[in-house]
């Protein structure tokens, strides 16, 4: 069986993010943290509908789940819902200019937070909700240069 390299793209992308997930920033900078799985699945969802959809992003919140001993579902349910609604509107935003499509990352990522936010407050004791808009905007702010170099290893590894 042959893989082809769009997977291995995908599956690099997945690992080097879930990898830069748990990298420690200095407690001057930690909030500001971008969502890594969160671009690499708007990403993936934008340029490969046919392999990445809802079904995807609930594999890489399950992954996230698991590797981040979090409660068990509340990424699967955030990102789940994440790939549900920019699978609706992939190929108007695929569309977009980077600019306008960094504000529905904005979006995406920010509702993705505040699902986890939301879960984890009625849980337990919750991150500060300042950081949910912090993340979100510096996940919005290298938008343009991390679409680019996973198009890069995208065309690298074909």
């Amino acid at each position: 069986m042959r893989v082809s390299g769009n997977w291995i793209a995908v599956i690099i992308s997945v690992v080097l993010a879930l990898v830069l997930e748990f990298i420690r920033f200095p407690d001057l900078i930690a909030n500001a943290r971008p969502e890594w799985l969160t671009l690499v699945l708007v990403h993936w969802i934008l340029r490969r509908p046919d392999i990445a959809g809802v079904g995807f992003g609930f594999v890489i919140g399950l992954a996230l789940d698991v590797v981040s001993g979090s409660y068990f579902g509340i990424h699967t349910l955030a990102l789940s819902l994440v790939s549900y609604l920019l699978v609706g509107m992939q190929k108007r935003v695929q569309l977009f200019p980077i600019p306008q499509q960094a504000f529905v990352v904005f979006f995406l990522v920010t509702l993705s937070l505040f699902i986890v936010y939301t879960f984890e407050s009625l849980l337990s004791v919750p991150d500060n909700l300042i950081s949910i808009f912090l993340q979100a905007f510096t996940s919005a702010l290298i938008w343009p240069f991390f679409a680019l170099l996973l198009d890069r290893i995208s065309a690298w590894v074909r």
